[in-house]
């Protein structure tokens, strides 16, 4: 298994708005409000080793959408790399529950 290969894919390919020097930026440098993007963050996080930073975003995002199986995929696969196997085998569980099939 791994994090997310479609998340991380999208994650790879965003890349920030582009602005000219007199025209404002059109999405504010703000936290990440939607699951999506706090998943996305999250896998970014992870992809630097930054395992506890990351599954606080994965947490976040299930705050915002409970039922999202790849955040909790991903929040199972950051607790597996800090060795929290069974906060990792729980989060795996809850996905699979959820649906995911990675």
């Amino acid at each position: 298994m791994g994090f997310g290969t479609r998340a991380a894919e999208e994650a790879k390919a965003t890349t920030p708005p582009t602005t000219s020097p007199t025209t404002p930026p059109t999405t504010p440098p703000t936290t990440p409000s939607t699951a999506e993007a706090l998943n996305k963050e999250g896998l970014k996080l992870a992809g630097s080793n930054k395992y506890e930073e990351a599954i606080k975003c994965f947490e976040a995002a299930i705050v915002l959408d409970p039922k999202y199986a790849d955040a909790w995929h991903n929040k199972g696969e950051a607790l597996k790399s800090l060795g929290r196997t069974t906060e990792a085998d729980a989060a795996f569980a809850k996905a699979k529950e959820l649906g995911y099939s990675g």
